[in-house]
């Protein structure tokens, strides 16, 4: 498995404790971040209904398996219409989170993803979607974040939306050739 190093901001106390875990125990960074998680409060995908309305990042979860990060303002309001609920309710998932009040959600969700790589994460509709990166200069990313973060709505879901718009666009211009 080829690792990346990456990092994100999280409370000074957090990556005190997480520091001297790695230092007393010698197990990585990466696997302290994962028993924590397993630490967090959860629910079954069944109980929805009774997740806090409060803002989050929340990891959904089945038989050891991480099928997706997201973040949201209202976790209870996030799950009742989720675009994923319907692959979460047939293999009976669980919702974990943690509340994400002061903190930057979008990068703290960036991050887990890219460290604990969530099978559903980016992907939509069939199996056989494709993942394409976009580089971006860093001040348009921020400004598109940004944008992302007060519309509560996801970086890639809303990309992918464009995209195809623009493809759609583009065939229907050119007589369906593209």
């Amino acid at each position: 498995m080829i690792t990346k190093n990456i990092g994100f901001r999280c409370p000074e106390d957090l990556a005190k404790e997480i520091e001297e875990k790695e230092a007393r125990t010698g197990r990585s960074k990466t696997d302290i971040i994962l028993e924590l998680i397993k630490g967090l409060p959860s629910t079954e995908i069944h109980q929805r209904k009774t997740l806090p309305k409060q803002e989050a990042v929340y990891l959904v979860w089945t038989n050891h398996r991480l099928l997706y990060i997201g973040q949201t303002t209202n976790l209870c309001q996030n799950f009742l219409n989720h675009h994923r609920l319907v692959e979460f309710l047939n293999c009976e998932a669980k919702i974990a989170w943690f509340d994400s009040a002061g903190c930057d959600r979008l990068e703290v969700e960036s991050s887990l993803i890219d460290i604990l790589s969530p099978e559903l994460n980016g992907l939509r509709g069939a199996s056989t979607d494709k993942r394409i990166q976009v580089l971006i200069p860093e001040d348009l990313w921020k400004q598109y974040r940004l944008y992302c973060f007060e519309h509560d709505t996801n970086m890639s879901d809303d990309i992918r939306k464009y995209v195809i718009e623009l493809i759609k666009r583009s065939r229907e211009s050119n007589g369906n050739a593209l």
